[in-house]
């Protein structure tokens, strides 16, 4: 096990010592699975992680300040800033952090800034999917049982097992040939109708 352990180290460290700019630019299209270098030491790093929230993450992470999404129809408790998953996500995706700001080099390609593509959501995340949020099928009627959703192609998240993130409705390690973009875990209205009985 001990060797098993070493040889994965090396392997780890020979791909993250050959991380070039040209694997750089596949960050901003979770292109993780093409080319020859490692894009994977963007968001990840197998040692001394530089949040305590998200494991083996490499990335700087936003700190906002963020406007979470409101509703006078939302039954569900939802977190005052964005946890976990989400926060890694946001850390490029709210346009304020450079998308090559990782491993303790400070970055200045700005999602959305005319050379990195990508979606920016921004910090005003009113008028998104709810994030942060805890899963309450017994407060609200509208939502399917949360065992079906646990049992399902989609992952809640926290302690509980039940906080509604960024990466419950995406997964950015792999496209889905049906979706064709946006890395969704289901394809088409079924992913909505995962959670959501109307």
């Amino acid at each position: 096990m001990k060797k098993l352990n070493y040889l994965m180290a090396v392997m780890l460290a020979a791909a993250l010592f050959g991380f070039s700019s040209s694997a750089n630019a596949q960050l901003a299209n979770h292109d993780l699975s093409t080319g020859t270098q490692s894009p994977c030491v963007g968001c990840h790093t197998p040692h001394e992680s530089v949040s305590s929230l998200i494991p083996l993450w490499n990335h700087e992470t936003t700190t906002g300040p963020f406007t979470m999404y409101s509703s006078d129809t939302l039954d569900g408790a939802i977190a005052g800033s964005p946890q976990g998953s989400s926060l890694a996500c946001l850390s490029c995706h709210d346009g304020t952090v450079g998308v090559d700001n990782f491993g303790g080099t400070t970055g200045t390609a700005v999602m959305g800034g005319g050379t990195e593509g990508g979606k920016v959501i921004g910090t005003n995340l009113t008028n998104d999917h709810p994030i942060s949020l805890t899963f309450d099928n017994g407060a609200d009627a509208a939502l399917q049982l949360i065992g079906a959703v646990q049992a399902s192609s989609l992952v809640l998240f926290g302690a509980g097992n039940d906080q509604v993130e960024c990466a419950t409705c995406h997964n950015v390690h792999e496209k889905l040939s049906a979706t064709g973009n946006k890395y969704l875990r289901i394809a088409g209205s079924t992913l909505c109708g995962t959670c959501h009985t109307q």
